[in-house]
């Protein structure tokens, strides 16, 4: 079996971002990269099927700008196979759709059997990708994974609900899965992983590799900006039933709270 592992490079949550000047992106220079964390799960849960059954072959893909050759770098060094970077230096402009695209054409030409990947990106939260690639490759897909249970070239998927609730789906192999928090705890690269991860094979293509011609997003970033850091208050002296009155207010009105 073939286990394809979809990761994003994103800015690490502990980085101090800054808006480009255009408005339109954020300043990379000097900036690290990691592997978005709910692929993580998604990367682990291949790497336990890995330890159980030593003939199956974890590949890592990634579609981005340069920065994504580290993040594979990091997911061969965690214990897959192989990994796959669609080197594309104008992805910052590229909507989910158009990663979905390119994508499901690499995760085609490898043959893989089975498609994981994390729920959402923690950079845009856009969560759309891994729903695409399903569309894409024509395959039943199942999110929100904190169980998983591969059982007879099936999967048993346990995903969360509203209300506490669990739902579990029968999925064939060829599908894709997107794992949340809880389904695993992601391993650490060992020095030795590190190591080895520099003799692996990490494959540099481009879209056109994938027979594909330069897709334009139908989405276009017109600006970014920081969250305001200003803080504002307003203070209600008395318990009063017209104090609680003013106070429910401007939580549903103003802070859009409740």
């Amino acid at each position: 079996m073939k286990i394809g592992v979809c990761v994003k490079s994103v800015p690490d949550t502990t980085a101090k971002i800054q808006v480009a000047a255009d408005k339109k992106n954020i300043v990379e220079d000097g900036l690290k990269f990691v592997i978005s964390p709910y692929d993580e799960f998604a990367l682990e849960q291949a790497l336990l099927y890995k330890d159980q059954d030593a003939s199956i072959e974890v590949v890592a893909f990634t579609y981005g700008g340069s920065k994504g050759q580290d993040t594979l770098r990091t997911a061969l060094a965690m214990g897959a196979d192989r990994a796959v970077f669609i080197s594309d230096d104008s992805v910052g402009s590229a909507d989910g759709l158009v990663t979905a695209k390119v994508l499901s054409q690499a995760l085609q030409k490898e043959s893989i059997d089975v498609v994981l990947t994390g729920r959402q990106a923690i950079d845009d939260d856009n969560g759309q990708v891994s729903q695409m690639i399903a569309e894409k490759l024509s395959w039943p897909y199942v999110t929100v994974v904190s169980q998983l249970e591969m059982k007879s070239g099936t999967f048993l998927a346990t995903r969360d609900v509203e209300g506490g609730a669990k739902e579990v789906w029968q999925v064939p192999t060829k599908s894709v899965i997107a794992c949340t928090k809880g389904l695993n705890q992601p391993r650490y690269a060992s020095l030795k992983g590190i190591m080895a991860a520099k003799k692996k094979q990490l494959d540099v293509i481009t879209v056109s590799d994938l027979g594909l011609e330069k897709i334009a997003p139908n989405i276009e970033i017109v600006d970014f900006e920081l969250p305001s850091t200003e803080r504002k208050n307003k203070m209600f002296e008395g318990a009063t039933q017209e104090n609680v009155d003013a106070l429910v207010k401007l939580l549903r009105e103003e802070a859009k709270v409740i």
